[in-house]
């Protein structure tokens, strides 16, 4: 309870500290973020019900994409500094196009850009 506004036990899971009602006192970017989050769930069924294969995962970069039916999403998290990553041709990518949904992050001809400390995500078209 509260992680969507930054509130942490201190570690210890029978200490947490009271829900911070004053705005001023909220991690209002961590919540927009979390609304976000909600939002883009609820229009991608692929983010509900889909399958999740893994295409990429070396050093500090996982790329996974979800797949329902006919609809993808494409995910790309770096946990490093900003990078380019090559996509193998992968049959779970054959789509006319990609928009991103949120993130920084570019795909195009197969090359991921990704900035650093990202999370990126695409929806198939």
């Amino acid at each position: 309870m509260a992680d969507e506004v930054g509130v942490d036990g201190n570690n210890d899971p029978f200490c947490r500290k009271p829900f911070p009602w004053d705005p001023a006192l909220q991690d209002t970017q961590l919540l927009a973020l979390y609304q976000r989050m909600a939002k883009l769930r609820k229009a991608h069924q692929a983010l509900r019900y889909g399958g999740c294969q893994v295409i990429y995962a070396e050093d500090n970069v996982v790329v996974f994409v979800r797949v329902y039916k006919q609809q993808r999403v494409l995910v790309a998290i770096n946990r490093g500094e900003a990078c380019e990553v090559v996509i193998e041709d992968s049959p779970l990518l054959n789509v006319a196009g990609w928009t991103l949904q949120e993130g920084a992050g570019a795909f195009q001809d197969g090359v991921l850009t990704l900035p650093a400390i990202s999370a990126n995500v695409w929806s198939g078209r």
